[in-house]
Order: C-alpha cells, then sequence, then structure tokens
C-alpha cells in the first residue's frame, strides 16, 4: 500500500508552515496534524532593526535685551539693542532724530553719523515732535544699567 502525503502553507503568515501526512485510503488513523514556526527553527532569520532619526534640537532664539532702536542710513533699516546707558550717541534738538556723534556704545554696535532713529522698541517714529521722541528714548533707556 501506498501512502500520500500532502503539505498545506497559510497564507496568514509567514513564519507558520502547517505540514499534514495523510494516508491512503487504507483503515489506519490519520496522523495529528504539526504545526513548525520557521522562525524558531532558523536562527539566522533577519531581525528588523529600526533606526530612530534623533530630531534635530533647534534652539529658539532669544528676545533680545535692551533697549531696541531702528535706524536707517542709506536705505537699509537696522535694530540695535542697547544693554547699557549711556547710549553713547549725540543729535539736534530736532526731529527727525538723526545722529551726529558716536562714542562707546553705540560705536561698538555699530551706529555712524547720518543714521536716523525711525522706531524705538518696535514702534515707528515717523512723524512724532522731538519732545516725543526724546521721550521715548528717554522712558526705553530709564531701566538700562549703567555701564
Amino acid at each position: 500500500a501506498s501512502e500520500m502525503w500532502s503539505c498545506c502553507v497559510t497564507t496568514d503568515t509567514e513564519n507558520v508552515e502547517v505540514v499534514e501526512q495523510s494516508p491512503g485510503m487504507g483503515a489506519r488513523p490519520k496522523p495529528p496534524v504539526v504545526v513548525e514556526d520557521k522562525a524558531a527553527k532558523t536562527e539566522e532569520s533577519p531581525k528588523a532593526v529600526e533606526t530612530l532619526e534623533t530630531p534635530e534640537v533647534v534652539e529658539e532664539p532669544k528676545p533680545p535685551k535692551g533697549l531696541g532702536i531702528t535706524f536707517k542710513h542709506g536705505g537699509e533699516e537696522q535694530t540695535i539693542y542697547f544693554e547699557t546707558k549711556p547710549l553713547g550717541f549725540k543729535f539736534m534738538s530736532t526731529a527727525p532724530i538723526i545722529v551726529t556723534k558716536v562714542e562707546g556704545q553705540a560705536q561698538r554696535l555699530g551706529v555712524m553719523p547720518g543714521m536716523e532713529v525711525v522706531a524705538i522698541d518696535g514702534r515707528p517714529v515717523g512723524g512724532a515732535s522731538y519732545d516725543q521722541l526724546l521721550n521715548l528714548i528717554l522712558a526705553g533707556s530709564g531701566a538700562l544699567p549703567v555701564a
């Protein structure tokens, strides 16, 4: 008598194989179904390696400290932050305020004669009177430490 063999593979997973041996038409009982785990048999089976990219840490820019005065010179505007007083620039008693002389802190920060004050602490000052401009500068620099 010849025996018949069959092999079935499930479609549910790639790691499980069902092997079944079926007897021929004889009266012998059917042997039990054997389930083998392919991954357990194969020690060299590749393991999934998950690589996590470390997100780049971007530091938030710190807000500038001090009194911010925006100057206009040659069509370009530049905001300079003064951290101490005296500020170090002189100007005529007229509006708009145009720098006539620089020294100390203003000179180190890049203020130059001929620059026009166009904003103080982020507030545009176009059209303000000389007294208003002077009061804004004095109020803004009042809390600064003396160098």
